[in-house]
């Protein structure tokens, strides 16, 4: 069981490659493969040296990205360690 209530989730649901700008409500994207998808985060240049976590949802098969604290995506249908080094990319912006 996932910790929230799926059905409240307000944020936007992606799929295939796109470029997210954070921050925004977290976006969800549904059935993520790491083996075969990239995603790239545009964030502010003060997030370039921020700590980035994965962390895994008790189910096992959800992760979450959080950046300096703030969730700024959830993948469903993959765990932390799917994630290869090389799928997901920041660009910094002002």
């Amino acid at each position: 069981m996932l910790p929230f209530d799926m059905d409240v989730i307000t944020a936007p649901v992606c799929v295939g490659p796109m470029t997210l700008t954070a921050p925004v409500l977290a976006p969800v994207v549904k059935d993520f493969d790491p083996r075969v998808e990239r995603l790239t985060f545009k964030l502010s240049t003060k997030d370039a040296d921020a700590d980035l976590f994965l962390h895994n949802f008790l189910n096992g098969s959800d992760v979450q990205v959080e950046v300096d604290g703030r969730v700024i995506v959830t993948l469903l249908g993959c765990s932390a360690d799917d994630i290869p080094e090389d799928c997901l990319t920041f660009e910094f912006e002002d």
